[in-house]
C-alpha cells in the first residue's frame, strides 16, 4: 500500500523533531544556522526527507524548515527551486501562509544561501495572501452571507473577514449604508464590533454622513469599539443642537460607554478645541516632527453620500493632522456655533487644509468643501484670519487667506486704519516665500490707484522675486577655504549650484542677494562663535528665516553644536561629512525636518516671470505708487535665465532707464545669444527709445557703432540686428535736432 506524500512528509516533521530537538534547538526563530558537517542522525532525516518526494508548496516549506533547522541551507535549496516553480494563484497563498505561519516564510527569505529565489518566493506569496484577504468580491460574498446565519456560522464568517482588515470593514459598511439590506444591519453591526479597532477610521468618516440612520449606527459601533482615541469624535454628534434625535441618543450612549457620563456643553467644547489646536500645532513647526515620529503615509477615510461610498487615501502626516483639525474644529463649532474664537480657529484649519493637500486628487473632495466653506466667509472674516495666522505663524493658512482676499476684488481692505498696514502689506514681510508671493499677487490683483500704508514694501517684494532663477543654489560658509571648497564640491554632486563664503560677512551678504538658496551649510568655528550671533542672524533676516540650515562640527564638539542649534528652527547640527552617500543622508535629513519651506525651483522661476510682468505692467501704467525704475538691475540679472529672457526683455523695455537700454543693445549684439532673444531686445529698445528718447551716454552710443563695423564677418541676421539699433539712434537724434531747430528758430 503506497504512504501518501501528507502522511509521509507528516512522520518526517515527527522524525526530524525528534532526532533534532535535543542538540539542535535554534537561539532564534530568525537566525541562519550555519553550515556544519552533517551528523549521522541529520543526514538520515535528509534522505529520509528526500525519499519521501515533499511535491504541495506546504510539504515543501516544511522541508525547508526541517533542513534549515539542521543547520544545512545549501541542502534546502532544491526544495526552495521547487517552490519557486509552482504557479499559486492568491487563494493557494493565502493557503500555504495560513498552513505554515508568515514567520516560516521570512525565514527561508533572509537565508542568504537561498537567495534570491527563496526571497521573491516569499514576497509574492505574502502579496498573494494579502490580495486574496482584502479582495472585494470576495469580502461582498462573506458580508452577504451573514444574512440568516446561525451563531456559530456568523463567527465562522466573521474569522475569515478579520484578515481583510480595513476592507473587509470597507464591505460591511457598504452594506450597512444600503437601505435595501435593512435585515442583514444587525449581523453586519455585530461583524464591524469584532473587527475591532481596524475599523474605528472608517466608521469615524460616516460620522460626516447626513444619513442619520448610517450616523446613528457607526456611533453604537464606535461605542463598543473599546478605543477611548476615537471618543471626541463623538461629542459633536451628541451634544450639538443640531444633531438629529437618533444620532444624539446613540452618540451620547457611546460616550456613556466610555467614560460612564456624557460631557458637558463646555467639557465637550474644551476637548475638541484641545484636539483641533494640537493637530494645528502638528503642522505649525514641522522641523519638530521627525519622520520616525510618525506614520510617513497614513491613511484618511472619506465617505461621500451622494454616491453612497467610503474611500481612503494615503496622505501625508501633516495633512492628515490638519484633517482630523477640520473634523474636531466642525465639531466644536456645532457644539459652541455663536464662538467667534472657534469660528475663527475652524477657518485656519479650512485655509490649512486646502493649503496641505495642494492638488492631490486623493483629497479632491475634501478640498472642495474646505474650499466652498471658505467661500462663506465674508471679508471682515478672512481679514481677521490673515491677520490671526500672522499672528500665530501659521504661513500655510495665511498664504490661502491672502489669495481668497486678492479675489474680492475690494480694494479697500488695502487701506487700513493702522500704523502697520493692512494684513496684506504686513504679509509682504513675513518668513515664508508662499505667503510673501500670495500677497504680492493679491495686491496686484487688486490694482490700488493711490498710495496706502505698507506701500513701499511692494517694489523691494518685487524686486525679491524678480530676481529667481530657478536653479537649485546652495550656500557654503567657512573660515577654512579648503573645507568650504569641499562641501561645496558634496553638494555640486546633490545637484546644487554651490557658493562659497569664507567670513560671516560676506556670508549673510550673499545669502541677501540670492533668492534661490535652498539650503545653508555654515561651518561651526564661523556660526559658534560670539554666542551664535551668526545664527541669530540668520533666523532674525526674514530673507532667510526659512532656508534650511545646516551647521557643521566635528565628533568632538558635536554634542555643543547640537545643543546650539536646537534654538533655532529649521537648524540642525551635522556631523561632518566626507563623501557623497554621507551628505546625500544629512541633506535628506535636513530636507525631511524642514517640511514644506523649500519652494520647489520651477515653482520659483514661475514667481520670478510673474513678478517681471507685473513690473513691466506697473511701468508702463506710469503710476505714483511704486518706483519701479529702480528695479531695472534685478530685471537685469534675469536676461540670461532660462525661461526668463522674454519676460525680462518685455520688462526692461518698459523701465526706461539708461541701464535698461544699455542691457538690451548689450544683448541685442551678443553674437552668442539666440537671433530671437536678440531681435527682440531691438525691438524692446526702439519701443523705449521711441518713449523716453535716447537714454545712452556719448560713450555707450560710441561703442555700439564699433560693434556695427566690427560686424563684417557676421551673419546678415547679425548685421541686420547691429544696424536697426543704429537706425533707431540715428532716427532719434534727429528727429530731436529738427525739434530742437523748430524750438529755436524765430516766432513768424
Amino acid at each position: 500500500m503506497t504512504t501518501r506524500p501528507t502522511t509521509r512528509i507528516a512522520l518526517l516533521l515527527s522524525l526530524a523533531a525528534a532526532a533534532a530537538l535535543a542538540s539542535r534547538v535554534q537561539a532564534q526563530a530568525d537566525a541562519t544556522p550555519a553550515s556544519r558537517p552533517l551528523r549521522a542522525t541529520d543526514e538520515a532525516v535528509i534522505r529520509a526527507l528526500a525519499a519521501a518526494r515533499p511535491t504541495t508548496p506546504v510539504e515543501l516549506v516544511k522541508a525547508a524548515r526541517i533542513i534549515l533547522d539542521l543547520g544545512q541551507p545549501a541542502l534546502a535549496k532544491p526544495f526552495v527551486q521547487k517552490l519557486a516553480g509552482a504557479k499559486l494563484d492568491d487563494e493557494a497563498c493565502a493557503a500555504l501562509v495560513d498552513e505554515v505561519g508568515s514567520a516560516v516564510l521570512l525565514r527561508l527569505a533572509r537565508d542568504p544561501a537561498l537567495a534570491p529565489v527563496a526571497g521573491q518566493f516569499c514576497n509574492a506569496t505574502l502579496d498573494g495572501a494579502q490580495r486574496h484577504a482584502r479582495d472585494p468580491a470576495r469580502l461582498a460574498a462573506l458580508v452577504k452571507q451573514l444574512a440568516g446565519a446561525a451563531p456559530y456560522e456568523e463567527a465562522t464568517i466573521i474569522a475569515a473577514l478579520r484578515p481583510g482588515a480595513d476592507a473587509s470593514a470597507l464591505a460591511l459598511i457598504t452594506a450597512l449604508a444600503d437601505n435595501g439590506r435593512a435585515a442583514e444591519h444587525p449581523a453586519i453591526v455585530r461583524a464591524l464590533i469584532e473587527l475591532g479597532k481596524v475599523a474605528s477610521g472608517p466608521l469615524v468618516a460616516l460620522l460626516g454622513s447626513r444619513d442619520a440612520q448610517l450616523v446613528a449606527h457607526a456611533a453604537q459601533i464606535l461605542g463598543e469599539l473599546d478605543d477611548p482615541s476615537i471618543a471626541g469624535h463623538l461629542l459633536g454628534p451628541a451634544l450639538a443642537a443640531d444633531s438629529p434625535a437618533e444620532v444624539s441618543a446613540a452618540a451620547r450612549a457611546a460616550l456613556d460607554n466610555y467614560f460612564g457620563r456624557v460631557p458637558t456643553n463646555d467639557q465637550a467644547l474644551a476637548i475638541l478645541l484641545r484636539k483641533g489646536q494640537r493637530s494645528l500645532d502638528f503642522v505649525k513647526h514641522p522641523e519638530r516632527n521627525l519622520p520616525s515620529d510618525v506614520d510617513p503615509a497614513p491613511l484618511v477615510w472619506q465617505w461621500d453620500d451622494a454616491k453612497k461610498k467610503l474611500t481612503g487615501a494615503r496622505v501625508t502626516p501633516a495633512l492628515a493632522e490638519v484633517i482630523m483639525a477640520v473634523g474636531s474644529l466642525a465639531d466644536a463649532r456645532r457644539v459652541a456655533p455663536a464662538n467667534a474664537d472657534v469660528r475663527r480657529l475652524y477657518l485656519a484649519a479650512l485655509a490649512e487644509a486646502i493649503a496641505y493637500a495642494g492638488d492631490s486628487p486623493a483629497v479632491a473632495a475634501r478640498v472642495d468643501q474646505a474650499k466652498d466653506l471658505l467661500a462663506q466667509a465674508n471679508l471682515l472674516e478672512l481679514q481677521d484670519l490673515l491677520s490671526y495666522s500672522l499672528a500665530e505663524d501659521r504661513p500655510a493658512a495665511a498664504t490661502v487667506a491672502a489669495r481668497l482676499l486678492g479675489e474680492s476684488e475690494n480694494v479697500d481692505l488695502l487701506y487700513a486704519h493702522s500704523p502697520q498696514g493692512s494684513a496684506l502689506a504686513r504679509a509682504l514681510l513675513h518668513p515664508s516665500r508662499d505667503l510673501r508671493f500670495a500677497a504680492l499677487e493679491a495686491i496686484m490683483r487688486l490694482n490700488p490707484r493711490s498710495p496706502y500704508p505698507g506701500a513701499g514694501v511692494v517694489a523691494e517684494t518685487l524686486e525679491y522675486f524678480a530676481r529667481s532663477t530657478g536653479f537649485p543654489k546652495a550656500l557654503v560658509a567657512a573660515a577654512d577655504a579648503t573645507e568650504a571648497g569641499r562641501l561645496a564640491g558634496l553638494l555640486a554632486e546633490q545637484g546644487y549650484e554651490p557658493d562659497i563664503a569664507v567670513d560671516a560677512t560676506s556670508m549673510l551678504r550673499m545669502a541677501r542677494a540670492s533668492t534661490d538658496y535652498e539650503v545653508i551649510f555654515v561651518d561651526s568655528a564661523l556660526a559658534l562663535p560670539s554666542s551664535a550671533q551668526l545664527l541669530q542672524r540668520l533666523r532674525s533676516d526674514s530673507r532667510l528665516a526659512r532656508i534650511p540650515l545646516a551647521v557643521v562640527s566635528m565628533a568632538d564638539e558635536f554634542p555643543q553644536v547640537e545643543r546650539v542649534a536646537r534654538r533655532y528652527p529649521l537648524c540642525m547640527a551635522v556631523m561632518r561629512v566626507h563623501n557623497a552617500p554621507a551628505m546625500q543622508f544629512e541633506l535628506n535629513r535636513l530636507l525631511q525636518r524642514s517640511g514644506r519651506v523649500v519652494v520647489p525651483g520651477e515653482v520659483r522661476r514661475e514667481q520670478g516671470i510673474k513678478a517681471l510682468e507685473w513690473i513691466a505692467a506697473l511701468a508702463s501704467e506710469r503710476q505714483q505708487i511704486y518706483d519701479t525704475r529702480r528695479l531695472d538691475l534685478a530685471v537685469i540679472g534675469s536676461l540670461d535665465t532660462p525661461g526668463m529672457t522674454e519676460a525680462a526683455i518685455a520688462t526692461l523695455g518698459r523701465l526706461d532707464t539708461n541701464r535698461a537700454q544699455r542691457a538690451l543693445v548689450d544683448l541685442a549684439s551678443r553674437p552668442t545669444a539666440a537671433l530671437a532673444a536678440r531681435q527682440e531686445s531691438a525691438r524692446a529698445f526702439a519701443d523705449s527709445v521711441a518713449r523716453r528718447g535716447t537714454l545712452l551716454t556719448s560713450e555707450e552710443i560710441a561703442r555700439q557703432y564699433d560693434r556695427y563695423n566690427a560686424s563684417e564677418h557676421y551673419d546678415a541676421d547679425t548685421q541686420t540686428v547691429l544696424a536697426d539699433i543704429l537706425d533707431v539712434i540715428e532716427a532719434r537724434a534727429k528727429a530731436d535736432w529738427l525739434a530742437l531747430e523748430q524750438n529755436d528758430s524765430p516766432t513768424p
